[in-house]
Parts: structure tokens; sequence; C-alpha cells
């Protein structure tokens, strides 16, 4: 389903009454959902090294991914009210249609296709009070006839909380790294999406690893499977490294590691930009010949951030959520670029 940050989305279905079909009532017993907070909007790692085995450095003039999502506007207002249980029925299913597969693509994941039980219930999603309810506000702007580009911008910015809030549904699994072994993991597998999440979120918050909690390449995966893990740890192992030497040979294996996959060329666009974009001055954009030579390092960021920009494009990005993984990104790393180093 084609949307874009500045873009209305466009749902499937719907009732034919032309009124929003997402009812609300006041919170009483006969509430449905049990009370349950988002999850922490602070990162699964602490910054402090003795907390953690694989923290990560911090930078206090850096921006958390809560507070680049905040930059387009505040959150819609409280409210005591609840959806019905027709209404999270239609949550669900705008879920499941929607959101899952672009969270499933974008780290290759099955963990977010959420099972009526086992390690990932769907409970996980429909007890989660507060997310329901950012979900249920962004659907019910989107039902409202308003063509006035300003409504249609904050529809935008509360579906980029909505992306982000559940991402971060990761978070509320086991905190832990998976330590190498010879058989792949399940694809559903919580600890490996937990920490794919916080590997994306550290890339766009500027910030660096000190381990890496991703799993190796195992050695009986199928040959896919073993690119997907082999891109994944490279990708984190760029985060750890200081060397530049290092962190540019890690980039040559991660680039012939795509295979044609947006999700990785997003990232791996994005792990280039961090890596050259503080190399060059202030404006440099406008200095970049017609023709370079494509290892040319200027020539590969100019290339790196051009994808990011067609991405969060209305033409762009596939997926509801990797337009505005695009959209975040140009916010960290290329304009402002709050959460990018400058040359001095």
């Amino acid at each position: 389903m084609n949307q874009q940050p500045g873009e209305a989305l466009q749902l499937r279905g719907g009732g034919g009454g032309g009124g929003s079909p997402f009812n609300f009532t006041s919170s009483s017993s006969a509430d449905p959902l049990s009370p349950q907070p988002l999850p922490s909007p602070s990162p699964p790692f602490s910054s402090t090294p003795a907390a953690s085995a694989y923290a990560y450095s911090s930078c206090p003039a850096k921006m958390k991914v809560d507070d680049l999502v905040a930059m387009s506007g505040a959150a819609p207002p409280e409210t005591n009210l609840m959806p019905t249980p027709q209404s999270v029925e239609e949550l669900t299913r705008i879920y499941y249609e929607i959101y899952a597969p672009g969270l499933c693509h974008f780290f290759e994941s099955r963990w977010f296709n959420f099972k009526t039980e086992g390690h990932n219930p769907v409970s996980i999603l429909l007890h989660n009070r507060p997310l329901i309810s950012l979900l249920g506000s962004f659907l019910v702007s989107l039902h409202t006839v308003n063509a006035d580009p300003v409504h249609t911008a904050f529809c935008s910015h509360i579906e980029t909380r909505v992306v982000w809030a559940l991402t971060k549904l990761a978070y509320t699994t086991q905190l832990g790294a998976n330590t190498p072994r010879d058989d792949p993991l399940p694809d559903d597998n919580a600890s490996e999406a937990r920490n794919r999440v916080c590997v994306v979120e550290t890339l766009l918050e500027g910030e660096d690893l000190t381990t890496n909690p991703l799993l190796p390449p195992p050695r009986n995966a199928d040959p896919q499977r073993r690119k997907e893990y082999d891109f994944w740890y490279s990708l984190a192992e760029s985060l750890r490294l200081p060397d530049r030497a290092d962190r540019h040979q890690l980039l040559q294996r991660m680039r012939m590691l795509l295979d044609g996959r947006e999700n990785r060329d997003l990232l791996y666009s994005l792990a280039i930009i961090r890596h050259l974009a503080p190399e060059y001055e202030t404006g440099w954009e406008d200095r970049v010949p017609d023709h370079l030579n494509e290892k040319d390092p200027l020539n590969q960021l100019h290339v790196a951030i051009q994808f990011v920009k067609a991405e969060s494009s209305p033409t762009g990005g596939t997926t509801n959520v990797v337009r505005h993984f695009a959209h975040l990104a140009i916010k960290a790393l290329i304009n402002p670029g709050v959460n990018l180093s400058k040359k001095a």
C-alpha cells in the first residue's frame, strides 16, 4: 500500500456510511483492553558500560528516535475514550494488512506477525492500550474528510508515531544477545528481532555499539539466510568498530549482500552516509560534478543520500514502514542531520 510522509494513507475496505468506522467508548469495567504502557522510549542498552555488556556510547547533542518523531509535531491529545471491541477488531485487521508485512520485511523477522499464542502473542499489541489508542486516533483522522495540507501533514506525522511505536513492541521482549551457533534461529526469534531494532535505532541516533548483539552467520543456514545474518551482523559491526579502515571493509562486504532488498539498500545507504559525510565540509552537495567515478567516495555519498530521499517520496518506498524510516533518516542524517557528525 503506497503511502508517504506528507501523503494521506488510503485504506482498503471500510463501511459505506461515510463516517468513521472506529468507535470509542468511555473507559469502564467493560474495557476489553488491559492497561499496558508503551515500551520505554529509552534505548534497550544502557549508555553505562557497567550496566550492559553491549552498551553504546552517548552524545548529549544527539537526538533519540522519539525526539526525531516529535520534531514534526505533538502527539494526539490524550483521551479516556477506548475503542469498542468492534473497533479493536478493525484495528487488528489494519495491523496485519499494512504494518505487520512492512515490519517483517524491514527487519527480516516474522516476530512482528503476531500469533494467537506463543512467544509473540497478539496480546503484545492488543493489550497495549496507549498504542491501540494512538492507532485508533490515526485511523479516525484519515476518515476525516479534509483536503487541507495541514491535516494531511498531521495524518502523516501521526503515522510516523504509529510505525515507531509498533517497532518498539520488540522491546517488550527479554534483553539478551544471541551467541554464535551452527544452526539458524527461527525466523520469528524474539531476541534477534529486538536486537535488530536496537541496531537500527543506534544507526539513526548516530551512536556506536560497544558489543555486537546480533547472531553471526550460522554455518548450517541456507545461502539466503546466511546472507541475511551476514548483512545484519556486518551492519552492527560497522557501528561497533572505531577504526575507519575496518568500517570501510565492512561496508564493502555489506554491498555484496544487498540482494536487491529494499530494506538492506536503505540501511546500507544510511551506513554509507554516517561513514562518509563527516569527511566533507558543509556545502559539498553544491560541488558534486555531473559525472563521478562510482568508486569515488563523494559519488557514493551523493548516491546514498539521493536514494534515501527517493525512498521517502510518494513514489519511492514500497511500504509505509520503509517510507517512514527513510523520513526519520533524513532528519537524523541528512537534513537537518541532527545526529550526523560534522567536519569542523
